[in-house]
């Protein structure tokens, strides 16, 4: 087992990122369509913009609640029927989050 676990929190920080990335995309979406009003194929490009930024958002998301614990392998988030996104520990073993070793 590593030492450091610092790759799988490397790993954490991007999905995070990922999914407020595509979170912030929507408020261009009125922008974006603001811009392309009047152009052939506008409304088709906005289309995939929103649903693009909506996709990111939802699988982003889904991968950092479903971020297997680097301590013991289990879903850090989820407990059985028992979830939470903002704990500070996994729910299996008790891993304080972003800790260096276990």
């Amino acid at each position: 087992m590593a030492a450091s676990y610092r790759e799988q929190w490397d790993d954490l920080r991007r999905r995070y990122r990922l999914a407020i990335v595509g979170f912030l995309l929507f408020p261009l979406i009125p922008v974006v369509g603001w811009a392309l009003q009047g152009r052939p194929g506008g409304s088709r490009i906005l289309l995939a913009f929103a649903l693009g930024s909506m996709l990111l958002t939802v699988i982003a998301s889904f991968r950092a609640g479903f971020f297997r614990c680097p301590r013991c392998r289990e879903w850090f988030f989820l407990d059985g029927p028992y979830r939470n996104s903002f704990t500070r520990k996994c729910l299996r073993c008790g891993l304080p989050k972003w800790a260096d070793q276990g």
